[in-house]
């Protein structure tokens, strides 16, 4: 009788148990996708309700009349606005203020008994530069993801010093390392990866590092992807992150039918794809940076600063919910953050076209870059070594010296973007993906053999070397313009005809095989789109412009040489017969 008892009340405890799991009526369903696949969204009211409370916005802090004069020449040492006039920067304070450091106020930032200019407290160091990073965020983020919301500093405070949503690299619990060796980061429940058993820390390898998230096959067997099943479990953990932080569930953005088909994707995966750029270009550009600056109790288990992720901004909402609470607030603002300015002028088109996944059309740096060289791309596809490779005429013997002459202006390039990292501008055209210097390497050790082997540098493939070293600045972004979105555009079919002729294996075209981009076409769409709202000044992007027709000129030099080479071994060659 007594074990009947217990059975009776472990089914009661188990009914009970998956009673409390159920969402009680009423329900809301919204479609996000095409129609009879399933493609919706479910929540109950309840759910929506608590969401909107979550996410309401402060009062704005009434508008001020004008006071005539800059900010920079009522206050010393104002660095970021300091254009801003100083009846309004006094009121962007007192919204910070509010944002940011409501108990504390403004001594938060500002020392007891110092001058207003002093940086003494590191909190101000910091302010400064997240005031930069709202800016950039507003700016060269707006048409791709931030649009039609904006971002305020109350966006991710809300109220508190420290922003809710921030996370450490996790090194995870101490573990004796047996024969088994090391977990890969699994069977540790966190909040960030929904309390499962995949790993416990995937922000470190897709929001600070650029591992490839992709990692479904397009194809039925395993011939390109190389994917293993470890890889896809860090895939799904940052997924499920992003799903719990929007409150949203798979289909938001994918049609389960076929995950990894585009085409078959709802718009918003195009903003989640930029949304994962964005938290990575923040973490490297802004935030890992201030490590130095915080004192060791800001700092994580492993010493390194605080970083975003998708929950920082969302906290559980979506864009369209968080535009929908916050464009009277950040319109209210228009006139104190000048960088919002340019975004809300064109949000009824831009905004609109950006979260349907569209092109919002060529009217940025890289467009005006084209124009510039255009009849300087032609004169390269006519010239010298370039035409017999298009012709389909090309040796082996003249690509091998045609790859070898590109060798240093990649290796300067490349080397020049690392170092560049700290400018938002050159991080996010540091793309390890593209990098080709190892490449070319691996391709010339094929093609010729050990580097004893390889003949001396022409003229030009020095020269251009040479420029691109001396170009350690935005001038930057005209050589990974030519370079890397030439690549892009060009490679595949100039792999294609040299594998006809001169007949050249696949081991010897590893230039132009990129196995960590697995959609070349979307990932060229977003590297043009990080050349095209880079913010320069004009003077930054009149040399921008030369650098690029210098690129241009440098590489019909090489082809020419090249080809003159090609030549003369022809007629030594026929000379000796």
């Amino acid at each position: 009788m007594k074990a009947a008892l217990w059975a009776y009340a472990a089914v009661a405890a188990a009914a009970v148990a998956v009673v409390l799991t159920l969402e009680l009526p009423p329900v809301s369903t919204q479609q996000t996708g095409y129609r009879g696949l399933g493609i919706e969204q479910v929540n109950t009211v309840r759910h929506l309700d608590a969401q909107a409370a979550a996410n309401q916005l402060p009062p704005v802090v009434d508008p001020v009349p004008p006071d005539g004069t800059k900010s920079s020449e009522v206050y010393q040492n104002v660095q970021v606005l300091g254009d801003l006039d100083s009846a309004e920067f006094t009121r962007l304070m007192q919204a910070i203020t509010e944002w940011v450091a409501p108990v504390q106020g403004c001594a938060y930032c500002h020392a007891d008994g110092e001058e207003l200019s002093s940086d003494s407290l590191y909190t101000k160091v910091v302010a400064r530069r997240m005031l930069q990073m709202t800016q950039h965020l507003n700016s060269d983020w707006g048409a791709n993801h931030v649009a039609p919301a904006g971002v305020t500093c109350y966006t991710c405070h809300r109220g508190q010093n420290v922003p809710q949503a921030i996370w450490f690299k996790n090194p995870g619990p101490q573990q004796a390392q047996g024969f088994a060796g090391g977990k890969a980061g699994q069977n540790t429940p966190e909040a960030s990866n929904g309390h499962s058993s995949l790993p416990f820390d995937p922000f470190t390898p897709f929001l600070l590092g650029d591992r490839n998230i992709r990692i479904i096959s397009t194809e039925a067997l395993p011939e390109t992807n190389r994917s293993s099943i470890k890889q896809a479990e860090w895939t799904y953990a940052q997924m499920i992150h992003q799903s719990e932080a929007l409150g949203v569930n798979c289909t938001y953005c994918h049609n389960s039918r076929s995950f990894f088909a585009w085409d078959q994707s709802s718009p918003a995966r195009t903003k989640a794809w930029y949304g994962i750029r964005l938290a990575r270009d923040l973490n490297n550009a802004y935030l890992e940076p201030l490590q130095p600056v915080y004192p060791p109790h800001r700092l994580g288990p492993t010493g390194d600063a605080p970083k975003v992720n998708c929950a920082t901004c969302h906290r559980g909402a979506t864009s369209r919910s968080l535009a929908k609470a916050s464009s009277r607030t950040i319109r209210a603002w228009v006139p104190i953050l000048p960088d919002l300015q340019p975004l809300w002028r064109r949000s009824s088109r831009t905004g609109r076209q950006a979260s349907e996944g569209t092109s919002v059309g060529p009217t940025g740096l890289a467009s005006r870059l084209q124009e510039r060289t255009a009849s300087l791309h032609r004169r390269a596809e006519r010239s010298g070594f370039i035409r017999m490779m298009l012709q389909g005429r090309a040796s082996r013997e003249g690509y091998a010296l045609f790859l070898l002459n590109l060798l240093p202006a990649y290796r300067a390039l490349e080397a020049a973007l690392e170092l560049g990292r700290a400018d938002a501008c050159l991080a996010r055209l540091a793309v390890r993906a593209l990098y080709r210097t190892a490449a070319i390497e691996r391709d010339l050790h094929v093609l010729i053999g050990d580097r004893d082997r390889w003949p001396a540098l022409l003229p030009a493939g020095a020269a251009y070397g040479a420029q691109v070293a001396r170009s350690a600045d935005r001038r930057l972004i005209a050589h990974a313009y030519v370079r890397y979105l030439g690549d892009l555009n060009g490679g595949r079919v100039l792999a294609r005809l040299l594998a006809r002729a001169p007949g050249l294996e696949s081991e010897a075209l590893g230039f132009y095989d990129y196995p960590e981009i697995q959609d070349g076409d979307l990932f060229k769409q977003a590297y043009r789109a990080a050349i095209d709202t880079a913010v320069l000044s004009p003077e930054e992007e009149e040399a921008v412009q030369d650098e690029s027709c210098a690129a241009f000129e440098l590489n019909i030099r090489i082809s020419q040489e090249v080809m003159a080479v090609v030549e003369r071994q022809g007629n030594a060659t026929d000379g000796s017969r």
